[in-house]
């Protein structure tokens, strides 16, 4: 996250865009006027919901190409789906 001057201020704000406001809501950028830091319970709920919404996500698409396609080509892409995710989520805990 790159951090860059308030034309009125003076002050350091992150650049503008998605991560760029997720950033002034959650870290400090190194201002003195920054939004608090989330604790991490409530970051914990929040990912919560939205690993939830996507294992519902994910089972109701898988239920709906069942009706569609083959049994065996949809929960053969499933799962290699589901080893990708654990293999890069291994890779990423390693670096």
């Amino acid at each position: 996250m790159r951090c860059c001057l308030h034309p009125v201020s003076g002050a350091l704000q992150p650049e503008p865009g998605g991560g760029g406001g997720g950033y002034h809501i959650v870290g400090r950028c190194d201002r003195p006027l920054a939004a608090p830091i989330i604790s991490s319970f409530w970051l914990d709920i929040v990912l919560a919901h939205v690993g939830g919404g996507f294992i519902y996500l994910a089972v109701h698409a898988v239920f709906g190409e069942l009706v569609k396609h083959g049994k065996k080509l949809v929960l053969i892409n499933f799962a290699a789906g589901l080893v990708l995710i654990a293999v890069l989520d291994y890779i990423i805990h390693l670096l």
